[in-house]
């Protein structure tokens, strides 16, 4: 089956008003390059804190993130009971700048009002 490339996925959300962000960006190539096009067709953030990654790599993306002009999100990678992860929502520590700016840029562009 045909397969969308990372663009048109943020391509696609943004069409339909969605706030895109991008999970587990650690180990892609070519990371700073990716997502500083992507940005530019609509990416809001990326996942900084995950409970794989060593606080060296949080501070890392944390820096790459503040450098491109995403939101620093993260997330608990929660699957289900039984997951891989075994991790619920809510285990990863996230301060709570990050998730004000993503709220702010979700009432700024009307998509609380649709949920």
């Amino acid at each position: 089956r045909d397969r969308l490339t990372p663009i048109e996925v943020v391509e696609m959300l943004v069409s339909v008003e969605g706030l895109p962000t991008i999970a587990h960006p650690r180990d892609l190539d070519n990371l700073e390059e990716l997502l500083t096009k992507l940005k530019a067709t609509g990416l809001v953030g990326m996942e900084v804190y995950y409970q794989d990654y060593t606080p060296d790599e949080v501070e890392r993306l944390r820096a790459l993130a503040d450098k491109i002009g995403l939101i620093p999100l993260g997330g608990s990678d929660y699957h289900g009971f039984g997951g891989r992860h075994q991790r619920e929502p809510g285990d990863i520590p996230l301060p709570d700048e990050p998730v004000e700016r993503l709220l702010a840029l979700a009432r700024e562009r009307g998509a609380l009002e649709r949920v």
